[in-house]
């Protein structure tokens, strides 16, 4: 035969805690019952404990926000075609422009023959990535390809 313990919400330092103790059929184990004090009958601060909650549903919305968007997003894209386009061109451009943006933040202060050597190795690594997209995707991009290799 176990108890339970049920802890007064009136509780307060130096006061009686335990206002009602029930027996019950359960094995004995010590259990403190969840009260607004303390929940789960654990020394946890309630601060703690609606953040614990406020956080796991936080993260169940935002993973049920990314499914239901990832889903629809892929939907639309698989529909529309200029969409479709899209994705491909920012999915090779993106890291390049990222890639392009880290070298140029790392060797600002480098010496003119180091960021030339830098910047050397990121043309020949996007330059042929960027033919085979633009080859890819034809029409405008191939416009915007041109301008982009005549300017300097």
């Amino acid at each position: 035969v176990g108890t339970v313990v049920w802890v007064s919400r009136h509780a307060t330092p130096g006061s009686r805690v335990f206002d009602l103790v029930i027996p019950t059929l359960q094995p004995a184990r010590p259990r403190v019952a969840r009260s607004r004090l303390f929940r789960g009958g654990a020394a946890e601060p309630p601060v703690l404990a609606v953040a614990s909650d406020m956080l796991r549903t936080l993260v169940r919305g935002g993973a049920a926000t990314v499914g239901i968007g990832g889903t629809a997003l892929a939907a639309y894209a698989y529909g529309d075609p200029g969409f479709g386009r899209q994705v491909s061109f920012w999915r090779v451009t993106g890291p390049a422009v990222l890639s392009y943006a880290a070298c140029s933040a790392k060797h600002k202060k480098s010496d003119a023959d180091t960021k030339a050597r830098a910047f050397a190795a990121l043309h020949d690594h996007y330059s042929k990535v960027s033919l085979d997209l633009i080859l890819e995707l034809r029409g405008l991009y191939i416009k915007f390809g041109q301008a982009a290799a005549s300017s300097p």
